[in-house]
C-alpha cells in the first residue's frame, strides 16, 4: 500500500513538473489586416445603425444616406418600399438595437462586414444576414452594396 501511494506520488510529482506555464512570455501581437478590419467594423457600425433605423421607420432619405452613387441608383425610392413591404410580410420588422458583426472579409479595394439581424418574425438563433458592403473614399466610408438573406426571404 505503501507502495502504491509512492509511486502515486512520484508520479504526480512527474506530471506537476512537466506542465508548461500557458503564460505567454511577451505581449500577444495582433495582425496588423485584423486590426485594420476591427478598425473599419466599428467605423461602419453608425452606418449600418442608419440603415437599419432608416428601414425601419421607412425613410428612405436615411436609408440611403451613406449609399454610393451606384448603390443609390441600384435601390430607388421606389425599390426600398417594394423591399420594405417585403419584409414586413416575411420578417416583419427591424427589433431596434439587435444586430451584431458576425464576420468580416478584407478586400484589396472594400470590406464586407456581415450582421446577424433580428426581425420580428424570425427566431433570434435563426437571424436575417445583413451584408454590408464598404469602401473608403476621401470623405469616409460609402456602402457600395447590400443585401440581405434568410429562408424567408428566399434570398
Amino acid at each position: 500500500m505503501v507502495k502504491k501511494h509512492a509511486v502515486l506520488l512520484v508520479l504526480l510529482l512527474l506530471a506537476a513538473c512537466s506542465i508548461k506555464s500557458i503564460t505567454p512570455d511577451t505581449p500577444a501581437q495582433v495582425d496588423p489586416r485584423e486590426q485594420d478590419a476591427r478598425s473599419i467594423a466599428a467605423e461602419a457600425e453608425p452606418l449600418a445603425g442608419t440603415i437599419l433605423a432608416g428601414l425601419a421607420a421607412g425613410d428612405y432619405a436615411a436609408y440611403s444616406r451613406d449609399f454610393d452613387e451606384t448603390l443609390r441608383y441600384a435601390i430607388t425610392a421606389e425599390k426600398f418600399a417594394v423591399l420594405k413591404e417585403k419584409f414586413a410580410k416575411t420578417i416583419g420588422v427591424y427589433e431596434a438595437g439587435k444586430s451584431q458583426v458576425n464576420k468580416i472579409e478584407t478586400y484589396s479595394a472594400c470590406y464586407k462586414i456581415y450582421y446577424f439581424v433580428k426581425f420580428s418574425r424570425v427566431q433570434a438563433a435563426d437571424p436575417v444576414i445583413m451584408t454590408v458592403k464598404v469602401v473608403k473614399t476621401q470623405s469616409g466610408l460609402k456602402v457600395s452594396d447590400l443585401t440581405y438573406s434568410h429562408a424567408l426571404l428566399g434570398m
